[in-house]
């Protein structure tokens, strides 16, 4: 047994159901129900009943769930203890999406190591469509993100604000406004930076929800990419505040939504997680950069 089979559990229990909690946790119906087999064999008990109304719990599920918290501690604690009495350099591992690490300066995520040198911190990126449940995969500590919140499994903390914008060639025939609204883009042909899979797209779910129709031409994880098409292909690149404050173009010009897109980077942890020190020190080391105030 381990903290993510305790995770998955928590996730039927709560859902009543293998099919909406494999949606939660992105990973397939079948797959789920191996886990909750392999878990009810290794103990020994029936955790749920199976009927058509959905999974029902049974008293051990009861007695399980009330605990799978707690356990959850003292397994990431007893890891803690062992790696110090091993006498290891502690490793902080950081999973993040490639918007999110083009947006926050290199500079500040890697200052923290030569901070704190007897603390290791270890960063792979990810395309900006994994999963939330892939990024805080039991190997990682915290994930860093542009985009969505509101999964119930995590926490989410915004260490930057921004808003989503408009980028355009500098010979693009709108070059010369300065804010522009979604009803103007209709049938403009727009490209998109991608978002975590399975979610709409929050400039599409906004354009939906006012009737505005531009024209997706493509949705691609490379910003260098979707700005080479905006400068050759006039194409309307929408981009976020926070990366183009990190990384401007001279040959494009920025320009404003009316419409208020939240576009926040964030520090996102799992909810029932041991919350280590090593985790606690990298946050309080960025309350202490500028990253805050960008």
């Amino acid at each position: 047994m381990d903290t993510k089979e305790l995770q998955y559990f928590m996730t039927v229990y709560e859902k009543k159901s293998i099919t909406a909690a494999a949606k939660e946790l992105y990973i397939s119906p079948q797959g789920l129900s191996k886990i909750i087999k392999g878990l009810e064999e290794e103990l020994e008990v029936e955790l749920f009943e199976r009927t058509p109304q959905g999974m029902e719990a049974t008293e051990q599920s009861e007695i399980l769930y009330a605990r799978a918290t707690h356990l959850i501690y003292l397994i990431n604690d007893l890891k803690k203890e062992l790696s110090i009495i091993d006498g290891k350099k502690s490793v902080l591992n950081i999973s993040a999406t490639f918007n999110a690490t083009t947006a926050v300066p290199a500079d500040v995520l890697f200052g923290f190591s030569e901070k704190y040198n007897n603390v290791q911190m270890k960063l792979k990126e990810f395309p900006n469509e994994t999963p939330i449940a892939t990024l805080l995969q039991d190997e990682y500590d915290l994930a860093i993100v542009m985009g969505h919140e509101g999964h119930e499994h995590y926490t989410y903390e915004p260490i930057m604000t921004g808003r989503m914008v408009a980028l355009v060639g500098k010979d693009h025939p709108i070059a010369g406004r300065e804010r522009i609204s979604l009803s103007e883009l209709n049938g403009r042909k727009v490209v998109l930076i991608s978002e975590e899979a399975g979610r709409q797209h929050k400039f599409v779910e906004k354009c939906m929800e006012l009737g505005s129709e531009p024209e997706v031409v493509y949705v691609i994880d490379s910003v260098v990419t979707a700005r080479k098409l905006c400068r050759e292909k006039d194409y309307i690149l929408i981009t976020d505040s926070i990366t183009e404050a990190a990384n401007e173009d001279e040959k494009c010009k920025i320009i404003e939504l009316e419409e208020e897109i939240p576009a926040n980077i964030y520090i996102i942890k799992r909810k029932n997680d041991y919350d280590s020190k090593k985790v606690s020190m990298f946050e309080e080391y960025l309350e202490g950069t500028s990253i805050k105030t960008r």
